[in-house]
């Protein structure tokens, strides 16, 4: 009976990872993938997906908004207050944690400290010479 639960459940991860696999997108991510907008910056952990939504030139106040999503989602939670922001004058950044979207899913702890280290390496590849707003 032993013998016959473990022949049902190996065949039944068998038949659910390419499932899994295809339906949750695991599988590495090339620039093939990647939108058309935005575009992939090299940080010491690997690709990070970000991409720059910009004002109208008459709205504009000069100023830069980072929308920084959750753990579990990508960019695009966003897309709902993005809109908000342009309207304001703000030009808006977005990106991908790593794991998440776009971005790569490097082999690493996820901890504070990646998440910080991406952010910075992010703003220091973007050279913003002002300060921005960060929202989370």
């Amino acid at each position: 009976m032993k013998t016959v639960a473990l022949i049902v459940l190996i065949t039944a991860l068998a038949l659910a990872i390419p499932y899994v696999s295809k339906t949750y997108g695991l599988k590495p991510i090339s620039v093939a993938d990647l939108p058309p907008e935005g575009g992939w910056v090299t940080l010491s952990e690997g690709n990070l997906y970000y991409r720059w939504y910009m004002p109208s030139e008459a709205k504009s106040n000069g100023q830069a908004v980072v929308l920084i999503h959750g753990f579990s989602t990508p960019h695009f939670v966003w897309d709902g207050a993005r809109q908000f922001f342009l309207d304001a004058g703000y030009e808006v950044l977005v990106y991908d944690h790593f794991g998440r979207g776009f971005s790569v899913r490097p082999s690493t702890d996820y901890d504070a400290q990646l998440y910080v280290r991406a952010l910075k390496e992010l703003l220091d590849y973007q050279n913003l010479s002002q300060p921005v707003h960060l929202v989370g």
